[in-house]
């Protein structure tokens, strides 16, 4: 827990996104809002970032991403991804 608050453990995951891609990588810098089950970005969030850069574009408009939550909210990664337009494939929410 140590190094998770002094921000020494660095996690990446891999998504599978759809849509158009605004670029090659980036920053999303949006804060989230837990409701109930869900989060979504919302300003009266949490502050969170997520780092993200595409791995493979497998067809215009599918894409393997590596994305890195620099914060650790609920949801972060789902949220960030359909914010900027990229949703995961397979998220009904």
């Amino acid at each position: 827990m140590e190094q998770f608050a002094g921000r020494e453990v660095k996690k990446t995951y891999l998504a599978l996104c759809m849509g158009k891609l605004p670029a090659g990588e980036g920053l999303v810098d949006a804060p989230i809002l837990k409701r109930g089950p869900m989060a979504v970005v919302n300003p009266q969030g949490d502050s969170a970032q997520t780092r993200w850069t595409v791995v493979q574009s497998i067809s215009p408009g599918l894409h393997l991403i590596e994305a890195e939550p620099l914060t650790g909210r609920m949801n972060q990664i789902r949220a960030h991804m359909a914010h900027i337009g990229l949703p995961l494939v397979g998220d009904d929410k």
